[in-house]
């Protein structure tokens, strides 16, 4: 009896080995007339690491892979910089590069095209409205608070609900792989918190998910209420120089975390430029954090930029990781005790939050 049961046991485990082992065949065919990638190679890559699936030519404004796969995987397929995406899965897959770049032919192909051509209308009709709004006011200011206001109000929402239903159905797939990358560009902690609650194993075991949790875990510790967290980078000879020299000493600190290869950290400077000169003289601490920067590429910048407050160089990443930002600039202020009063501050409304604290 007891080698009846191990025997049992032993077949059942060969079975499952022998399924986790089981492959399926794919193709994947599509279109690309554009006459500047014609004969060059064209492949498949998973977006979670990056690694290379396949490869074929491009031939006559048509490509064509055949392959197997062990399971059904988030992929790009991409020559130079033109992709779409595609799940890598069983059976005759389609990729048109040349229009739409969303695949079809097979069943999560399909669910997927469905759910991002039902995002792609309410995108195209908020780019309605804001050209309406545009058109009728002629007040700038007025018109962007207005195009803030109707985007929260009603496009986000249903963009927001569209992709959680959707992340429900698909908890541990390569479609929840997809979701969850478009869910962490504008949700909250919060929403993030239920998302990935609901999240599978097979989900959260890739790379992507496990540094979309770190970052939001890190947004957790860094909103407006939570004390600094400081990190080590370098003064403008290379020694070590920390957040902390003149973040929490006593004065409000606006922290601008930058790049000198960043246009909007650019043109952003010219805005924190104008309130150092307002609030200086008033208290106001200004400090440059270089972040994904060479040192020597900052200090260009800072000479051609006419930057006159400190900075911290070479940071790295330490600063994103830390505070759970993925862009930049990202302006942050904090008070005299090194509580984190705003972060996410950009354009007038630096100076508005600034006046509050200094009249």
């Amino acid at each position: 009896m007891k080698q009846s049961l191990l025997l049992f046991i032993s077949l059942i485990a060969a079975g499952t080995a022998f399924a986790q082992q089981q492959k399926f065949s794919y193709t994947v065919e599509g279109t690309l007339s554009e006459p500047e990638y014609q004969g060059k190679m064209i492949y498949i890559s998973t977006y979670d690491n990056n690694q290379k699936v396949d490869s074929t030519r491009l031939e006559n404004g048509h490509f064509r892979f055949q392959g197997e796969a062990a399971s059904s995987t988030l992929c790009r397929v991409h020559v130079e910089r033109k992709y779409g995406s595609l799940i890598l899965e069983k059976g005759d897959i389609k990729v048109d590069l040349t229009e739409t770049r969303i695949a079809s032919g097979t069943p999560l192909n399909e669910e997927l095209r469905a759910y991002v051509l039902k995002s792609n209308k309410l995108l195209e009709e908020l780019k309605q409205t804001y050209e309406h709004i545009k058109d009728s006011l002629k007040d700038e200011k007025e018109a962007r608070q207005l195009m803030n206001e109707s985007y929260s109000a009603k496009y986000r929402p249903l963009l927001q609900a569209n992709r959680l239903a959707f992340f429900d159905l698909h908890p541990n797939d390569a479609i929840g792989e997809y979701l969850i990358r478009d869910l962490a560009h504008e949700s909250t902690p919060e929403e993030m918190d239920k998302v990935f609650a609901k999240a599978g194993p097979k989900l959260m075991a890739l790379q992507v998910p496990q540094k979309i949790k770190k970052q939001f875990d890190a947004l957790k510790q860094t909103v407006a209420g939570k004390m600094f967290v400081d990190f080590e980078a370098k003064d403008e000879n290379d020694k070590p120089l920390s957040l902390s020299a003149y973040v929490g000493k006593g004065k409000y600190t606006l922290v601008d975390f930058w790049a000198s290869w960043c246009g909007p950290c650019r043109k952003e400077s010219k805005t924190i430029a104008k309130v150092y000169e307002l609030f200086k003289d008033k208290g106001l601490q200004v400090v440059g954090v270089a972040t994904w920067d060479q040192a020597k590429d900052t200090k260009k910048a800072v000479q051609n930029l006419n930057i006159t407050w400190p900075q911290l160089f070479d940071a790295g990443t330490k600063p994103s990781e830390l505070y759970g930002f993925n862009g930049i600039p990202q302006v942050m202020l904090f008070g005299p005790d090194g509580t984190i009063i705003a972060r996410d501050l950009r354009g007038e409304n630096i100076q508005l939050k600034l006046e509050e604290f200094f009249k």
